[in-house]
């Protein structure tokens, strides 16, 4: 049976394989709030409008499409709290009551000493590339054990990020296209900012294309020089991206430690 508390649910981006969450709330509260991400509305709106066609009492739920800084006013307002989000948003909230937090899955690959580069590039594409690089179980951070690997595996993995077509026409791998040519840049800025002397940009082409009229944030991988403390590990952004490293042993493992998804090879 519901209690009597209200909830809010602050939806990410990637609105479709979180709506669980609202689900859940929705269940279990006397109400919830939904706050969708600007970015992808879509998903939470179509969702509210199911459960009110079925029959779900309208007190129940309510869809507030607010700007970023509204959410801190509704996080008060709300018994319990679910948030989804970044880093910088999950530092602004972690101090609420009752939170729940989904914060940013870092998502890593280890590739085993051994594994040939095509094998390794045929592994790890579609964890960097799929669904458009914007989901938080992407790989961000590539770690080779074995220093030897890391050169020619980086060299071949930019290489067929570098194939992939912004062609809305190619569903094979689709990538994200911006409403603002602002947002797309910030984006792009936020990785080259983080950038460190002797790191590498591996990806070749001009890293923003028109789609329609409207900038695509192309693929980037970077080769970084010396990881630890790198601010490029675990980087999210909602294109696809990540940075190679060769890591000893004390490295990987923290990595590893600040990642909630962990990708190994089957064997």
């Amino acid at each position: 049976m519901p209690d009597d508390r209200l909830s809010l649910v602050a939806l990410p981006g990637n609105t479709f394989t979180c709506l669980d969450s609202v689900l859940d709330q929705a269940e279990r509260s006397g109400a919830v709030w939904v706050r969708p991400s600007r970015r992808e509305p879509l998903s939470a709106a179509r969702l509210v409008a199911t459960l009110l066609a079925v029959g779900w009492p309208a007190a129940r739920i309510g869809l507030y499409p607010t700007e970023q800084r509204a959410l801190h006013g509704l996080l008060k307002l709300a018994d319990r709290r679910v948030v989804y989000g970044g880093a910088g948003l999950a530092a602004s909230v972690r101090d609420a009551d009752s939170l729940t937090l989904h914060g940013p899955g870092r998502g890593c690959a280890l590739v085993p000493p051994g594994m040939s580069v095509q094998a390794a590039v045929d592994w790890l594409l579609p964890l960097v590339a799929a669904d458009a690089g914007r989901f938080c179980s992407n790989v961000r951070t590539v770690v080779c054990t074995d220093p030897s690997q890391s050169h020619a595996l980086a060299s071949s993995l930019g290489a067929a990020l570098d194939t992939i077509s912004p062609d809305p026409a190619s569903r094979d791998r689709p990538l994200t296209v911006f409403r603002e040519p602002a947002e797309a840049h910030r984006a792009l800025r936020s990785v080259h900012e983080r950038m460190r002397p002797g790191d590498r940009m591996l990806t070749r082409r001009e890293p923003i294309v028109e789609v329609d009229g409207a900038p695509c944030v192309l693929p980037r991988l970077v080769r970084l020089q010396a990881p630890e403390g790198h601010p490029l590990v675990g980087h999210e952004v909602p294109f696809p991206f990540a940075a190679v490293l060769a890591a000893a042993p004390g490295t990987v493992r923290a990595v590893t430690a600040e990642s909630l998804f962990v990708h190994r090879p089957a064997k």
